[in-house]
């Protein structure tokens, strides 16, 4: 998918995640020479399920219970907010104390998701998982 929309020409990101789609363009491009084609592109393109046994793309792939939990609130009360603005948080590294994000589309580039977005999934995780999380994000 990501591949189709780069060759459209004039877009400079995309991001994909659960069911939606974020496309930043140039900004001298105009939204309302590409938007049909990136429309046609989305629409053609076959979303492919997991097979069975087969996690999901995002899927946590640690068995520990702490980085369990933490997915858990992140799919939870944070993923969903986040996506309804056409962004995403991934989850880089977490060893046991600090965990580090990446927040992706629309929220890579927003000011409040280094400041108040990143202190509220901090307190919300030391609320729900364990007080001595740090969150730090690249």
């Amino acid at each position: 998918l990501g591949s189709a929309l780069f060759a459209l020409g004039r877009v400079t990101s995309v991001f994909y995640m659960d069911r939606f789609v974020t496309v930043n363009k140039e900004p001298s491009a105009d939204w309302s020479d590409l938007i049909d084609s990136v429309c046609e592109t989305i629409e053609a393109m076959e979303v492919a399920e997991p097979q069975e046994g087969q996690a999901p793309a995002g899927a946590p792939v640690s068995q520990d219970e702490k980085l369990q939990r933490i997915h858990d609130v992140l799919d939870a009360k944070v993923r969903p907010g986040l996506a309804g603005d056409g962004g995403g948080v991934e989850v880089i590294a977490f060893d046991g104390t600090t965990l580090e994000i990446s927040y992706h589309g629309a929220c890579g580039s927003c000011p409040s998701a280094t400041g108040g977005t990143l202190h509220y999934i901090e307190g919300l995780l030391q609320a729900e998982v364990d007080p001595e999380i740090r969150v730090i994000s690249y």
